[in-house]
This record gives structure tokens, C-alpha cells and sequence, in this order.
């Protein structure tokens, strides 16, 4: 096992410099605008992203009525008046389904934890288990591999 999560933390640390998608509960907000989905079961459910500031403030982000699969979105602080900073992120729906939040973000870092195990740095989400990532996207264009 120890062997395994060796060879995982190389190859994983290959990526440093990619693109990756991890499911997220959280999302840290700075200048940059932030991609992420969530996957839908249901058709024509209305999708709202819930932002909760560590002050508790909230800030609700329509999306709009979307058809069962991916629901893509982008965050734009500058334009929702939001400060920097780690906010919590959920989904609510009409449908009351209650997806994953999935958010992409640059690979920095990977690093073996003798408690958790791989664990990865990205930008926009700060740490993640490697469990939670759901896609690789390679480097971003003009980007050197």
C-alpha cells in the first residue's frame, strides 16, 4: 500500500502546473474568476450556488433552469461584490437534489501525509484528497509541459 501511494504521489506529481476538477464544499476567492459544474439528475431544475462568507454572510448566484447533466458556471468576484477570501459553496435546487460542487483550479503541490494519505494543492480550493479529484485538463493553453 505504502508502495502504491509512492507511485501515486509520482505520477500525480507529474500534473504539477496542470488543470485538474476536484469536488469541493468550499472555494477561496481572490481576483481571478473560478470555473466549476455540478451534475444534475433532474430535468429543469432551477440551480442557485450558495456562497457563505466566515462572517456568514450568504451570497446566492442564480444559474438558471438546466437540464439533467453538467451545469457549468463561472464566479466572477469583481462582478458579485465579493471580497477575497474562503467561502463555503453548496447548490440548492427546485428539484431539492443537492449535487457536488465540483471547482477547477491550477495543480501547485502534491505531497504524501502519513494521516491522509496524497493529498494535492490547487488553486481556488487550497488542499484536496487526491479522491476528490474528477478530472484532469490538462495545461492551460500557452502553457510549457
Amino acid at each position: 500500500a505504502s508502495m502504491l501511494e509512492s507511485l501515486q504521489t509520482l505520477a500525480l506529481g507529474a500534473q504539477v502546473g496542470s488543470q485538474l476538477t476536484a469536488v469541493t464544499d468550499h472555494v477561496e476567492l481572490g481576483t481571478q474568476k473560478v470555473q466549476g459544474r455540478v451534475e444534475l439528475a433532474n430535468a429543469n431544475s432551477e440551480v442557485t450556488l450558495v456562497l457563505t462568507a466566515a462572517d456568514g454572510t450568504v451570497k446566492k448566484v442564480p444559474l438558471g433552469k438546466h437540464a439533467p447533466g453538467e451545469a457549468s458556471f463561472e464566479l466572477d468576484p469583481a462582478k458579485l461584490g465579493l471580497p477575497a477570501g474562503r467561502y463555503s459553496i453548496a447548490v440548492e435546487t427546485s428539484s431539492k437534489e443537492t449535487p457536488e460542487v465540483q471547482v477547477t483550479g491550477e495543480l501547485s503541490s502534491v505531497k504524501l501525509s502519513p494521516t491522509l494519505g496524497v493529498v494535492l494543492t490547487m488553486s481556488h480550493i487550497g488542499e484536496v484528497p487526491a479522491s476528490a479529484i474528477t478530472q484532469f485538463n490538462g495545461r492551460a493553453p500557452g502553457q510549457a509541459s
